[in-house]
């Protein structure tokens, strides 16, 4: 059985872990030390792995440092005996030809600590330890385990932080297209700490968006095709609809499970993916793909969404009016105020007033008096609406007229004809009005 650690990645380090891994020819307790995020698990990793022995890996819980054994059970795989000399007998017996490595000691348990220390004379053994005065954070008497592992290291190798040009390496490691501005702003900012470097990279958006697009450059055209219907749908989405480059997502991290089966859901892990997905296809190629999920999707809300994004509305107004039938009177209110918004004209105003009566078909006061008001705005030409929300937003007639390259007398003209579609008495009653119906 072996135990494998990850961390970040091992730049800089070389050196170190040749070393490391020379020690650990001989039985006897070697010491990875340095402060949180140094990389001291990946370096111990990679030393211990290098050996081509196997390695026994476990450590250190802060929560449960008070659990006896459990730090080196984690790494044997099976319970340590609460007897110092029956445990020490186990391990040996276990890792005699092996690498122990136990990480996190600042949180292991006495047992634990005590137990590898005795093992040690006949085991390559292998511990990390925090250095930022954690040696009292852990619960009982974890607080001593850092200082017996310090005594018994016959040889101590302490992580310093990286040179700027190591860390400028993982930098661009991580995010192959960052600029050299970004790059020195990050090193700058980590100090020579590599999960510090990678914990700015990923907090930043450019970073995020830069490491998306080239994970995505990377998607056979199945695999793109998958990101994009993906995000056409909008929803998590079975595998088996997104077609061949469903896998291809996850593996590149594009697209994680949202639920078990040998046919998960498929969503993106992330709003910055979701935008990416809109980014990779042409104009033509997305209406053709809306087209093509309008004509096989079953549910009639995609099928009106899909048609509408192909370009077509007047056809997904159609088909929204059709389906509307169907429906109970909750979502054939829904569906008619969505086929509402892309209708134009007198059709609009249909279709706001059917809504209205769908929705208090449903007891829904709320939605019904939205669709009310907008019908009542409906009555308006485009011309109408568009020189009313100017008037509502406080311009002037003649105002209105220089940002609409028209006349004032045409501006009042179509001032007096809302005002009296509406229902005001004059122009600002009108607009009161119109501004009222917009909400």
């Amino acid at each position: 059985m072996t135990g494998t650690g990850q961390g970040t990645p091992v730049v800089g380090r070389a050196d170190t872990i040749a070393a490391i891994s020379g020690a650990l020819e001989d039985a006897g307790v070697q010491l990875v030390a340095g402060p949180a995020g140094i990389g001291r698990t990946t370096v111990a990793t990679a030393a211990a792995d290098r050996t081509g022995r196997e390695v026994w890996a476990g450590g250190g819980l802060p929560a449960l440092a008070d659990r006896p054994g459990l730090a080196l059970a984690r790494a044997v795989r099976v319970p340590v005996p609460a007897e110092p000399q029956d445990a020490a007998t186990l391990v040996v017996a276990l890792t005699r030809d092996g690498v122990l490595l136990l990480d996190d000691v600042q949180w292991a348990d006495a047992h634990s600590v005590r137990v590898t220390v005795a093992s040690a004379a006949a085991v390559r053994t292998l511990l990390c330890v925090t250095e930022e005065g954690h040696e009292a954070g852990g619960a009982g008497d974890a607080g001593t385990s850092a200082p017996v592992a310090r005594a018994a290291a016959r040889t101590t190798f302490r992580l310093a932080p990286l040179a700027d040009a190591n860390v400028a390496a993982l930098v661009r490691r991580a995010d192959p297209a960052a600029p050299e501005d970004d790059v020195a702003r990050i090193v700058a900012a980590a100090r020579g700490n590599p999960a510090a470097a990678l914990a700015l990279v990923a907090g930043d958006s450019r970073s995020a968006r830069r490491a998306l697009a080239v994970r995505a450059r990377a998607l056979s055209v199945a695999g793109r095709t998958a990101l994009v219907v993906l995000g056409l749908r909008g929803r998590p989405t079975r595998a088996g609809r997104l077609g061949p480059g469903a896998a291809e997502l996850v593996d590149h991290g594009l697209a994680m499970p949202a639920g078990p089966g040998d046919d998960p859901l498929l969503a993106f892990p992330s709003a910055a993916t979701y935008a990416l997905a809109g980014t990779l296809a042409s104009a033509e190629a997305l209406a053709a793909l809306h087209r093509h999920l309008a004509a096989v999707s079953r549910d009639p809300w995609d099928r009106v969404r899909h048609l509408a994004g192909s370009g077509d509305p007047e056809g997904a107004v159609g088909l929204a009016i059709r389906a509307a039938r169907e429906l109970g009177a909750g979502e054939r209110a829904r569906l008619l105020a969505f086929a509402a918004g892309l209708a134009r004209g007198e059709r609009r105003r249909q279709l706001w007033q059917a809504a209205a009566e769908a929705a208090d078909a449903a007891s829904d006061g709320e939605a019904a008096a939205h669709a009310r008001r907008q019908a009542v705005r409906g009555r308006l030409t485009d011309r109408e609406s568009e020189v009313m929300t100017l008037v509502a937003a406080g311009m002037t007639t003649a105002a209105v007229a220089r940002r609409l390259l028209v006349s004032a007398e045409t501006v009042e003209t179509h001032v007096r004809s809302a005002v009296a579609k509406l229902g005001g008495r004059n122009r600002t009653e009108a607009a009161v009005l119109f501004a009222a119906e917009g909400r």
